[in-house]
C-alpha cells in the first residue's frame, strides 16, 4: 500500500507537468539526450596575478581605446603602489572603462534587472578576448540563474571554460566561478561533472566563505550516495522539466528527459510489482508446509503468516521509501532554511563591482578636462 501511494505521487506530479500517464507509453530504450564532456579546470591563481596578466594583455590588445587603456595602466600603477592587496575588484571596473557594453551590463545588474543584464553579460561572454568573456559569463550566469534558468548558465560557463582554457587565470572570481560551474552541473543532471567539480572547488578553493563550502560538501556528500535508476533521479528529472516548462521550453532535450522519468518511473513500477508477486509465491508455499505441522503450529500459523506478509510489504515500502529519503543531488541545498539559501543567492549576486562607476565616472572626467584643453 506504501508503495502504491509512492508511485501514485510520483504519476501526480508527472500529470501535473503535462506528461502523459493514462496509459502510459511504452518505455524508450533509453535517453535521447547526450550530457556534453566537462570541461578543462585549473586552480585559481593570486588575485595580484590575474589582475598583473590583466594588464598586461589589455595594454598589447588593439580591441581597446588608447586613451581607455593609457588610463586604466595609471589606475593600476596608482592602486599597486597604495593598496596592492586589494586588487580583486580592479579587472571588473577597468572592464567598464574599456568596454561600453560591459558598463551598460552591470548598470543592469545594479539596477536589479536580470533578464536585461543576462542578456548584456551573455553576448560580451560569446566574444573572443578571454578577460572580457569569462567575467562576463560570470556576472551572466549569476544572472540567469536568478531568473532559474541553470540550463542557459551551464551553457555559458560551459563554453567559456572550453573556449578560454583555463578559465580561472582571466579572472579574480574564479572561487566562484567555480561553484556556479558545479552547480548548474548538478542542476543539469550531470553528476559525474559536478562530483568533480565540486571536489575541485573545494581543494583550490579553501579561503571561501563557508556558507559555499558548506554547501558544496553537502552536495557531493549527496552526490557519493545517489542511488542511479531510483526514485531520486525520478525526481531531478521532473524538477529539470519543471524548468524547462515555466520557461516555456519544450525542445528536444527537454521531451527527453520528460521520457527518461517516464521510463524510469514504469521500472520502479514493475519492479514493485514482480516484488509482490514473489511475496505472495512464498506466502503460498510457507502455506503448505505448515499443513503437516502440528494443530498447534496450525492454530498460530495464519497469525504468524499474516505478521510475515505485513513484514514483507511493510519492509518493501520502507526500502524504497528509504531509498527516496537517500539524500538526492540538491537535496540538502532545498531543505535548507530559505533564509540561509537567500543568503548564498545574494552573496553571488552581490559580487556586482561596487566601485565601478566611480572609476568610469573619473575616466570621463578626465576626457573632458583633456578636450577642454586649448
Amino acid at each position: 500500500m506504501a508503495l502504491s501511494c509512492l508511485f501514485s505521487s510520483c504519476i501526480f506530479t508527472l500529470a501535473s507537468l503535462g506528461l502523459p500517464t493514462d496509459p502510459p507509453p511504452a518505455p524508450p530504450a533509453g535517453p535521447k539526450f547526450t550530457l556534453p564532456d566537462p570541461p578543462p579546470l585549473a586552480a585559481p591563481l593570486p588575485p595580484q596575478d590575474v589582475v598583473r596578466g590583466f594588464v598586461d594583455h589589455v595594454t598589447k590588445s588593439a580591441a581597446f581605446g588608447e586613451e581607455a587603456v593609457a588610463f586604466v595602466n595609471r589606475q593600476y600603477d596608482e592602486r599597486v603602489a597604495a593598496a596592492p592587496q586589494d586588487l580583486a575588484a580592479f579587472p571588473d571596473s577597468a572592464l567598464a572603462v574599456l568596454s561600453e557594453d560591459f558598463r551598460r551590463a552591470l548598470d543592469s545588474a545594479t539596477a536589479d534587472d536580470p533578464t536585461a543584464a543576462a542578456s548584456r553579460f551573455a553576448a560580451l561572454a560569446h566574444g573572443d578576448d578571454p578577460y572580457l568573456s569569462v567575467n562576463a559569463a560570470f556576472f551572466a550566469a549569476q544572472a540567469l540563474i536568478d531568473l532559474d534558468n541553470v540550463r542557459d548558465a551551464h551553457a555559458l560557463l560551459h563554453d567559456v571554460f572550453t573556449r578560454h582554457a583555463p578559465a580561472t587565470r582571466y579572472t579574480t572570481h574564479a572561487d566562484h566561478l567555480l561553484f556556479l560551474l558545479a552547480y548548474s552541473q548538478v542542476h543539469t543532471l550531470q553528476y559525474d561533472a559536478a562530483a568533480a567539480g565540486f571536489a575541485h572547488f573545494l581543494q583550490h578553493c579553501p579561503d571561501t566563505p563557508e556558507r559555499f563550502t558548506v554547501t558544496a560538501r553537502q552536495i557531493l556528500t549527496e552526490l557519493e550516495r545517489r542511488q542511479p535508476g531510483r526514485l531520486g533521479d525520478v525526481h531531478d528529472l521532473m524538477d529539470f522539466s519543471r524548468r524547462e516548462l515555466r520557461l516555456a521550453r519544450t525542445d528536444e532535450e527537454m521531451r527527453a528527459r520528460q521520457a527518461e522519468a517516464i521510463r524510469l518511473l514504469d521500472q520502479l513500477i514493475e519492479e514493485a510489482e514482480e516484488n509482490e508477486k514473489n511475496g505472495q509465491c512464498n506466502n503460498s508455499g510457507d502455506s503448505k508446509k505448515n499443513q503437516r505441522r502440528s494443530q498447534a503450529q496450525r492454530n498460530r500459523q495464519p497469525q504468524r503468516n499474516a505478521q510475515q506478509s505485513e513484514l514483507r510489504e511493510a519492509g518493501g515500502a520502507d526500502k524504497e521509501l528509504e531509498a527516496a529519503r537517500r539524500a538526492r543531488p540538491g537535496e540538502s541545498w532545498g531543505k535548507m532554511p530559505a533564509r540561509e539559501r537567500e543568503q548564498i543567492l545574494q552573496a553571488l549576486q552581490k559580487q556586482f563591482p561596487s566601485q565601478y562607476r566611480d572609476l568610469v565616472e573619473q575616466y570621463y572626467r578626465q576626457l573632458s578636462r583633456e578636450s577642454s584643453r586649448p
